[in-house]
């Protein structure tokens, strides 16, 4: 039998890793000399020490988190067989942080964890391991896990760095991500030719001088993110220091910090930005909003208020031109607000202006009583997919319901459709009608009251349904659900039933459970998830009255 060329066993390699096969990559590199470098090598590229995170109810570390990890940095010391660091394609700090949150729970967990020539990366730390309490008993010092995290993204970017240099090659590392500070990182960035998007704990590690080493070593760089700190003019001086039009993904996970200024620096990309998420935003960013008006190539789009501004009607001027801007994003495909007094309002005006037409629309915490306008003008959004409403439905007449139920019935493409809380006061006939109306449904999570068994024969013709989440009072009996799984399809394969409140007064025993969910799996390989419904404070005292 011939030898199989190594190029060969590479590709196949790099198809096990990419379909995600890691079981029998591992198969692989224990086989044989020959396959083990290319095994190793996928291995490591396409498996995120992420996988790995299991710890027992103990605390004990997973074996398998820890080993990759230590494996990874002691091969830029160069102590490993493979040099595993060269493999890897992202470098995820926050990941490490986590394990080393875990380790430093546990005496022996430290100690394996830093020993031989892993020891140097607690340099500068105080020793013993432990110290004294005022009690005298032995207890473990605090890990600096920050000094650990730049100690070994240093060794890691710089090892990487030489190599290729070396070698004349090209460093693999895409991405990073996690707690860097601001001095590591133009450093570690400049090192890292292939660089294309960095995900940061702390906003403040984003300057000038980060800008200038992106320009200079990182001619791919695109995405940019971030969790918490900094301040409105080094984001600035950052967007606006970074060459014109390179930037095309950037996320602000808490926003509050983002103002004028930022906003305006990131016109400096108008023509690349497609994807904008702004999570947190405060009364001056919301306010300031208007200044992205250059920025109209976005093709995804997400808002998030952290304060209740009025636009509408406190701020008019700023209503109108955040109108404008977004009626110009022609190509907007994917849009969410959330915690926008005035996002009914905006809605309602670009909805009606034809102008675009979403794929994916979400509107969470909003009145339904005064959103009348914005529910009509959804019917001419018949190109969306996806569309997610969380409104505050206390108290609303039925005209209200009305007016979100029929556009509704009218977006026929809808493949996802989630109305938790916005169909409180559904009825049977609204949900029968929903489903008759909307016949490419995949995902369905709902709400409602008094909901039995009526609904079924409606349900079951959904039949590309994978996914049904029922959280309305409901009544249904068992025998009705298993004739509902029995009528399922092949298409409805691996379908998700959540009945998520049913009626105290309807309960299901537990042996009809279990063969409601023996039925689901045999029929469509499916689960079946069953919950009383929890009597609030509110029902008890009016059941008192």
């Amino acid at each position: 039998m011939g030898v199989i060329p190594a190029d060969i066993l590479l590709l196949i390699c790099e198809e096990l890793g990419k379909a995600g096969n890691f079981g029998t990559l591992f198969a692989c590199a224990l086989a044989n000399r020959t396959l083990a470098a290319s095994a190793v090598l996928c291995l490591y590229r396409y498996h995120s020490p992420a996988s790995f995170i299991e710890v027992s109810a103990d605390g004990a570390t997973s074996f398998q988190w820890a080993m990759m990890w230590k494996s990874i940095i002691r091969s830029s010391l160069g102590s490993t067989v493979y040099p595993y660091c060269l493999y890897i394609r992202s470098l995820d700090l926050s990941n490490f942080d986590d394990l080393l949150e875990v380790v430093s729970l546990r005496d022996s967990a430290r100690k394996n964890f830093f020993a031989d020539d892993m020891s140097r990366f607690l340099q500068g730390q105080e020793t013993p391991i432990k110290k004294r309490t005022r009690k005298g008993k032995l207890a473990l010092r605090a890990l600096q896990r920050d000094v650990v995290l730049d100690l070994v993204g240093e060794s890691i970017t710089s090892f990487v760095s030489k190599t290729a240099e070396d070698n004349h090659a090209t460093v693999l590392l895409e991405d990073i991500s996690g707690l860097i500070n601001r001095t590591s990182l133009p450093i570690w960035t400049s090192r890292l030719s292939r660089l294309r998007s960095m995900t940061l704990f702390e906003g403040n590690a984003l300057s000038g001088i980060l800008a200038k080493a992106i320009n200079e070593h990182c001619p791919d760089f695109d995405n940019i993110a971030f969790f918490n700190g900094g301040n409105d003019k080094s984001y600035a001086e950052f967007f606006e220091g970074l060459k014109p039009n390179s930037i095309k993904n950037f996320r602000a996970f808490h926003a509050q910090q983002i103002g004028s200024d930022a906003l305006l620096s990131l016109n400096n990309h108008f023509a690349s930005l497609t994807t904008l998420k702004l999570d947190g935003l405060n009364a001056e960013g919301i306010r300031h909003l208007s200044a992205l008006k250059q920025c109209i190539a976005l093709d995804s789009l997400e808002l998030t208020a952290n304060e209740h501004v009025d636009l509408e009607r406190m701020e008019s001027d700023v209503f109108e031109e955040i109108v404008a801007w977004l009626s110009n994003c022609a190509r907007l495909k994917e849009l969410l607000l959330d915690k926008f007094i005035s996002a009914p309002a905006i809605l309602s005006r670009i909805c009606f202006s034809g102008k675009f037409h979403l794929c994916e629309l979400t509107v969470k915490n909003y009145a339904l009583q005064t959103a009348g306008s914005f529910h009509t003008a959804l019917a001419f959004q018949k190109s969306l997919e996806s569309l997610t409403l969380h409104a505050d439905s206390e108290d609303v007449a039925r005209s209200a319901i009305d007016l979100v139920l029929l556009p509704l019935t009218e977006l026929t493409n809808l493949k996802v459709l989630n109305i938790l809380f916005t169909s409180d006061d559904f009825t049977n006939s609204d949900i029968k009608l929903i489903a008759s109306s909307l016949p490419k449904l995949e995902e369905l999570s709902i709400s409602g009251w008094e909901i039995g068994d009526d609904i079924w024969p409606a349900i079951g013709q959904l039949h590309h349904l994978k996914y049904l989440s029922i959280h309305a009072l409901s009544t249904f009996s068992p025998n009705a659900l298993l004739n509902h799984i029995w009528q399922l399809q092949p298409t409805n394969q691996g379908l998700f039933l959540d009945v998520a409140s049913q009626a105290g007064q309807h309960d299901i025993d537990e042996q009809k459970i279990g063969v409601i969910r023996e039925a689901i799996r045999e029929k469509v390989g499916g689960r079946f998830e069953f919950q009383l419904h929890r009597e609030t404070e509110w029902e008890s005292n009016s059941d008192s009255d």
